[in-house]
């Protein structure tokens, strides 16, 4: 490995985990990576090194420069985001483990891999990401399409639709030549039934059944919550007559 970057302590706040440095961690996440993931994640951390009041970043590659003063911005960014992406959906799987160890790996590297705590370096063939520091760095924008890395092999064939040719000589079609145009479509349904052309299915049936349910329901409890003291008022006059009623018999 070869130094290609410092920073200074006293200039970013590291960033902790579980009481500890997150970049103190470098060798066990990294270790991580590799023999649970994927080895093409190797080298992808760059490997920091305390010295005095700097951190030193080493790589395996070499040339490296940040993505901000190299011709190879796009190229930098594509692959971050490529390695990120990928990289999130195996944390997503480890955060919904029910095991607490493994959620405690989903949890380290969600907070490692954060585009705004990442400085991206690159040569134009490979990359090497500085962490482990809040760097509240806005650069790393997502490019808007990935799509430019993939074959043209495997992108799906292009469709030309061919937009409708307007007839100008056409008449346009008024209310009336609209009305006849109905009339003569009803009266040429004698040998294909309206049923033959919709005939709702039982789930239909019961779609339809339910959604008038819901609506006698939701009109009842219209009249139940504004027209309240009309049902008391109702309520007292049947009570009424049932008790002169009742007198009328009993003389």
């Amino acid at each position: 490995m070869q130094k290609f970057h410092s920073i200074a302590t006293d200039r970013y706040i590291p960033l902790s985990f579980d009481n500890a440095y997150l970049f103190s961690q470098y060798d066990r996440i990294s270790n991580f990576l590799v023999f649970n993931l994927d080895k093409t994640y190797r080298n992808f951390l760059a490997k920091p090194v305390k010295s005095n009041y700097e951190i030193d970043w080493y790589s395996v590659h070499t040339d490296l420069q940040p993505i901000e003063q190299s011709d190879h911005r796009e190229f930098g960014l594509k692959q971050y985001w490529l390695v990120f992406e990928e990289l999130q959906k195996q944390v997503e799987e480890l955060l919904r483990s029910n095991d607490s160890n493994v959620q405690y790996w989903g949890a380290i590297l969600k907070t490692v891999l954060n585009p705004e705590d990442n400085l991206i370096f690159t040569n134009g063939k490979d990359i090497s990401i500085v962490w482990g520091w809040k760097f509240e760095n806005n650069q790393n924008s997502k490019p808007n399409l990935l799509i430019d890395n993939i074959p043209d092999a495997l992108l799906p064939p292009q469709i030309l639709i061919e937009e409708p040719k307007l007839d100008i000589e056409k008449q346009p079609t008024t209310a009336k030549t609209q009305t006849e145009k109905m009339v003569s479509d009803e009266n040429n349904t004698d040998t294909a039934p309206r049923d033959a052309y919709f005939s709702p299915t039982i789930e239909q049936q019961g779609i339809v059944a339910a959604t008038k349910k819901a609506r006698l329901l939701t009109f009842l409890k219209y009249i139940a919550v504004t027209y309240w003291w009309v049902l008391i008022l109702l309520l007292v006059l049947i009570c009424l007559v049932f008790f002169f009623k009742s007198l009328t018999i009993k003389s």
